[in-house]
């Protein structure tokens, strides 16, 4: 049992000691190196990698290397509302993308946008 312990501490130390060499690397990233706009609203790490930033001026898409930058363009009804974009959730292969003037759905296996409108309800006086 002791010769099983030694084993088990042996290979926590040498993990520990492996983890501990790794180096991380920090850098920032800004309008210079092509994010959108320098005001970050929102972060989120989608499920297949990508880093998506919610900005003053867009929405952006991070691969690692460069940027794929969302904004309105007012002759595609398919593109996002507006660029001022708040926030961002991602559910199944959708990212609700909450704007200046409202509720985007993008779907990221057309990159096209739905603009949500929530149902009126009419409050009786």
């Amino acid at each position: 049992m002791k010769g099983i312990a030694a084993l088990a501490l042996y290979f926590i130390l040498l993990t520990q000691a492996t983890y501990a060499q790794q180096t991380h690397r920090f850098f920032h990233l800004t309008s210079t190196e092509g994010l959108s706009h320098d005001h970050v609203n929102a972060i989120v790490k989608g499920s297949r990698g990508f880093i998506w930033i919610a900005t003053d001026d867009g929405l952006n898409r991070y691969d690692g290397y460069q940027f794929n930058v969302y904004r309105h363009d007012r002759d595609d009804p398919k593109s996002i509302r507006d660029n001022l974009v708040f926030d961002i959730v991602e559910e199944n292969d959708q990212f609700w993308i909450g704007t200046g003037s409202g509720l985007d759905i993008l779907d990221r296996l057309t990159d096209h946008f739905t603009h949500y409108s929530p149902p009126i309800v009419k409050l009786a006086v």
